[in-house]
């Protein structure tokens, strides 16, 4: 898959670096596993003027990271880590009589004195950081990564009195668990060698990473079932079974369950487009199966005929205006300028192509196959690119490489503008 940033322009004499791995892209897979959700009773978000404050659980296998990243990226949450907040204040509240200058001195004080980090005192300062700034959905991570703040009995402990204490002052809407076994983290791992091509060859590795990530998983899931068990005991637990080990439908789950409950999204995060030239036209495709939204660009702009930019840019509007309903896009660009662009050669920068084997499954032309025609004749292949790191962009194989990345080029802009980052 290309990437958005800039790259340096390579020689035409210069070889193609060929990826060693090739992770699996599923999101129009129509065979995607369903994400089982249950839902606690009383599971709802508050009413208009109060601070949503949603606690979130997963241990390793279980996509916690990306899906929170994502989480802030659509949503604007913001994340409060307790780990982050024990590095950050534990080095202040003993500074009187101790300096400790690195994660490793933090670490041995609290192997020494675990007392000086005690769940209360975690959640105080959480509860300060939520007071001093409402107007935001925090999500809370509340039990740290870190293996000697997680055994550390005065932090990962039955926790039902604190947590209602601070409750008292900042109620939580509810806890998300992202509930995954022992035996489905094998699956997970074997999963995501299977997605990234793993060679056969690098075992011994992959082998001692596995077991490290297993053994962090025991014990992890042993310092979360105080919290599960007081947030379920409520009827406040979101259960999302995540043993499938694919991420795409898992987040696919997370975003429905948000979008339900009327959180505005802010961003497009984890997007694909697919765009149907070069003879593929929207109406031809099996969007039911495919599981994707059409975008008439002509109906959406005030002059077809008008530069690409402009046209580019309306079609990002779009695709923002649509991002909270759906991912997954189709755009017919038929009877608009977009069709017949000349593209100049851009010297400054351009987004390239990776080299991708085109028999190898789970690579962009394998998986994008899958799209169904109504009508009959061969499937079309495509060719992918991100134009971000949230928007994958599909093209039929014999559109003009030019045209792809200036389209990738101008959408990447639009996106940067809107969200403050610079790709």
């Amino acid at each position: 898959m290309g990437c958005g940033s800039s790259v340096t322009k390579r020689s035409s004499a210069e070889p193609r670096q060929r990826p060693e791995y090739v992770r699996k892209i599923s999101v129009l897979d129509i065979n995607a596993p369903v994400i089982p959700i249950t839902l606690g009773s009383n599971v709802h978000f508050p009413p208009f003027g109060t601070t949503p404050i949603i606690f979130i659980f997963g241990g390793p296998g279980s996509g916690k990271g990306r899906i929170v990243a994502n989480l802030r990226s659509m949503f604007g949450m913001k994340l409060i880590s307790a780990e982050n907040i024990v590095l950050k204040y534990l080095p202040k509240k003993v500074q009187h009589f101790i300096t400790l200058s690195t994660t490793n001195d933090i670490a041995e004080l609290v192997r020494r004195e675990p007392s000086h980090v005690q769940l209360d005192w975690v959640l105080r300062l959480i509860q300060h950081i939520i007071t001093a700034d409402p107007h935001h959905v925090y999500i809370v991570d509340l039990v740290p990564n870190l293996k000697w703040l997680v055994r550390n009995t005065s932090l990962v402990k039955e926790c039902a009195a604190e947590l209602a204490a601070f409750e008292e002052k900042t109620p939580a809407c509810f806890a998300i668990h992202l509930s995954l076994t022992e035996d489905s983290l094998n699956k997970t791992l074997d999963y995501s060698h299977k997605a990234l091509h793993v060679p056969q060859g690098a075992t011994v590795a992959d082998e001692a990473d596995s077991t490290r990530t297993k053994r962090r998983f025991q014990l992890h899931e042993g310092a979360i079932q105080p919290f599960i068990t007081y947030f379920s005991s409520l009827g406040r637990l979101v259960t999302m079974d995540v043993s499938c080990g694919a991420s795409g439908p898992v987040w696919d789950c997370i975003h429905k369950f948000f979008i339900d409950q009327n959180l505005p999204a802010q961003v497009l995060v984890d997007s694909v487009v697919v765009f149907a030239m070069d003879g593929l036209q929207a109406g031809n495709l099996d969007l039911t199966n495919c599981d994707l939204t059409p975008i008439y660009l002509k109906e959406v702009v005030r002059d077809p005929h008008a530069p690409l930019e402009t046209l580019i840019e309306a079609l990002y509007k779009q695709l923002h205006k649509l991002a909270g309903l759906h991912p997954y896009f189709v755009v017919d660009p038929e009877g608009t300028a977009v069709m017949s662009a000349v593209i100049q050669q851009r010297g400054d920068k351009m987004v390239v192509f990776s080299d991708v084997p085109d028999k190898e499954e789970g690579c962009i032309n394998k998986f994008a196959v899958k799209l169904n025609l109504l009508v009959g004749g061969p499937k079309p292949y495509f060719k992918g690119l991100s134009c971000s790191h949230e928007i994958t962009l599909l093209f039929p194989s014999n559109v003009p490489d030019d045209l792809c990345h200036h389209i990738a080029f101008l959408l990447a802009t639009n996106h940067s503008a809107h969200s403050g980052v610079i790709t």
